[in-house]
Parts: C-alpha cells; structure tokens; sequence
C-alpha cells in the first residue's frame, strides 16, 4: 500500500476540490485562509479558522462561518483527514449553534437586552441524528412557554414566537453573494 504525507494529501485534495467542483474551486478562492491553513495545519485548523469568522451582523458572520466550514471539511473529507462522523458531527454542530445564534438574534432584535428565555428548537431528521451532510435542510420544530417568552407588552405570546420563528428562517436560509447558512423546513 503506498503511503503519502499529510502535506501531499491535502495537496492533492485541494487540486481535485479545483479541478472537480466549482463550489470548492470558488471557496479556495473567496476564502483563502481557510485553505492556506488546511495547507499548513490541516483539517482541524482550517475548521477553527473558519468559524473564528466574525463579520458584526450575525447573518453575514453565519454564511461566512458557513461557507469556509464547508471548505475545510471537504478538504479534510478529500484529504482523509476527517471521517464520515467527524465531517457529520462538525456540519451538525455548526447548524446546531448557528441555529441558535439566530434565534437568540431575532429576540434581541425585537425585545433587545431582554433575558432570553421561554423557547427551544428540536430538531429532527438528519440534525436530530448529527448526521448533516453538506447538502442536507434542517427539520425543527420551534417550542416556547407563553409565560417566559420575551416579547414586547402589545405582542401576543403565540404572535411573537411566530415572529420570532420567521425570523429565524430568513436570517438561516435568505441567499445573498455568500450564500445561506442553512435550509429550514419547520
């Protein structure tokens, strides 16, 4: 059996990931220091690169985090580096805390430094198993206590998790120059 190096086999994974799809072949380009990191560091590096992406606006922070995500799992999936479970695991994680990085968004962006409290997400399918693929929607379902929801005096409990819910959907999946974060089905 022929061995190769690390160093080789992430070469060679970023050259097939060029050659073979133009989603990677864009992302090596668009997110440069996410593969110069898998280059030196490999797999695990480059996932922590990615989600060390900060932008500000939680949504545009998401798709960044996001998108480089993809690439340094690809890389490591091509590579070797990553087995099945670990490139499920981190796509889960990372759905299951974007997930909640905007739910607890389009709180405070309706009731401010109110304590977030009173809702709850469970997901099934794929998510509920952790077991995303790259490709993979998100089923939830979207629970919360009429009596703990934060919500402003005028809005009706079940009106303010709807929104909220709302929210949550166009802040995962709206589409813009650096994608979505994830598809929703609630």
């Amino acid at each position: 059996m022929l061995h190769t190096s690390p160093a080789s086999a992430r070469r060679d994974a970023m050259e097939r990931a060029r050659l073979h799809s133009s989603f990677l072949r864009e992302a090596l380009q668009q997110r440069a220091e996410v593969a110069s990191t898998f280059a030196e560091s490999g797999a695990e590096a480059a996932i922590v690169t990615a989600l060390g992406e900060t932008d500000g606006d939680v949504a545009a922070t998401l798709r960044r985090q996001r998108h480089g995500l993809a690439l340094a799992v690809a890389l490591g999936d091509l590579s070797g580096e990553l087995p099945l479970e670990r490139v499920t695991r981190a796509l889960s994680d990372f759905a299951d805390q974007a997930i909640d990085q905007a739910l607890r968004a389009a709180v405070a962006e309706r009731v401010g430094d109110a304590p977030f409290a009173g809702l709850t997400v469970l997901a099934l399918g794929k998510l509920g198993s952790r077991e995303l693929n790259y490709s993979s929607d998100v089923d939830l379902i979207l629970l919360f206590d009429p009596d703990t929801l934060p919500r402003r005096e005028r809005d009706e409990p079940g009106q303010a998790a709807v929104r909220y819910g709302r929210r949550l959907i166009e802040l995962l999946q709206n589409r813009t120059a650096e994608g979505y974060v994830v598809r929703v089905d609630m």
